[in-house]
């Protein structure tokens, strides 16, 4: 009789949820299990949405990260273009500097400074002056003719020993070989007298 009274219960393999039939002496037993077996499937149902909500997230933050990883890639390809420009730029800067340099070379070796000549005496002309003065200090220069593009003074006037001494004479002539003429004559003709004495 008690074995007439056992209710069987699914268990997990058997019954048409993929449950076994397993044996209760209790009813109660019976119920039990069975609300266990409803709850984990509950919670198994609600674990799978869950996970597949982390999926779908996950999937959603790949996707995110890979576009970000992309914009990257394009602004790190950008920076390579523009460190190619800089670059360039750089060279063409150094370049263009070491072209004046050599100009400003080029231009002061045609240079020549007179020390010590008196304040004034080129007046509103200086380059007049020069034109003028070269015969008379090298006269062995008197047939010859420069060609003078500037002059003028430079620095300022410097207090030594009581006395305003002369700001610097520069002139500068066209072609470098008659810097070294004139300067060639000085050597042989000496030191050139004026006003304020040796220049």
């Amino acid at each position: 009789m008690s074995s007439a009274r056992r209710k069987l219960v699914p268990s997990p393999s058997a019954s048409p949820s993929g449950k076994k039939f397993r044996e209760f002496d209790s009813p109660e037993l019976a119920k039990m299990a069975e609300l266990l077996s409803q709850s984990m499937e509950q919670q198994a149902l609600l674990f799978k949405t869950e996970i597949s909500a982390l999926r779908a997230d996950l999937t959603i933050q790949i996707s995110t990260v890979q576009k970000l990883i992309s914009k990257l890639d394009l602004v790190a390809g950008e920076q390579r273009e523009q460190k190619k420009i800089l670059n360039a730029h750089d060279g063409k800067l150094e370049f263009l500097e070491r072209k004046v340099i050599s100009l400003e070379d080029r231009s002061r070796r045609s240079n020549i400074r007179i020390v010590n000549l008196e304040e004034g005496v080129e007046k509103d002309d200086p380059i007049g002056f020069v034109k003028r003065s070269i015969p008379v200090w090298f006269p062995g220069l008197a047939q010859r003719e420069f060609e003078v593009e500037r002059a003028h003074r430079i620095y300022s006037s410097n207090k030594a020993g009581g006395r305003d001494r002369p700001r610097v004479f520069i002139f500068k002539v066209l072609r470098y070989t008659d810097r070294h003429v004139i300067l060639q004559e000085n050597r042989k003709a000496g030191p050139v007298r004026s006003a304020s004495g040796s220049i």
